[in-house]
């Protein structure tokens, strides 16, 4: 199953599919307070619904492929499609979005022959698409 891609020269790359994969979605707005009449939330101007951010974790990796996932998060923007129920079609979310953050440990693994354990990132997108 092709969980995410990467556009790479003008074409979509299928990249690894982490270990693990989460999703969040988050409403923007632009002056909101609560009343001190009734506590009520009062959203004057919402700029977009369900910004999304997807946090991707990665148990184990060879060399070879920890770089290309590290170097991949250098780009910016970074044009993907990942898999989402929120705005996608055919359940993929393409969006233009940035690497915030990340972290990786490094551990030889004699049984599988990986060198890198716990990469972890998270993209978030960066411009706003159609439906928010």
């Amino acid at each position: 199953m092709i969980l995410w891609q990467v556009k790479k020269n003008n074409e979509y790359v299928a990249m690894k599919t982490p270990s693990s994969f989460h999703l969040d979605g988050e409403d923007l707005d632009e002056g909101a307070y609560r009343s001190i009449a009734n506590g009520k939330i009062i959203r004057p101007n919402i700029i977009g619904k369900k910004w999304q951010s997807a946090k991707f974790s990665y148990n184990y990796l060879t060399e070879s492929e920890a770089e290309e996932i590290v170097s991949t998060l250098n780009i910016y923007p970074m044009e993907v499609k990942f898999k989402s129920p929120i705005f996608s079609t055919n359940g993929m979310f393409e969006c233009e979005c940035y690497c915030s953050k990340f972290s990786i440990d490094m551990q030889q693994n004699k049984e599988t022959g990986a060198t890198w354990n716990e990469l972890t990132f998270t993209l978030v997108q960066g411009k706003k698409v159609s439906g928010q």
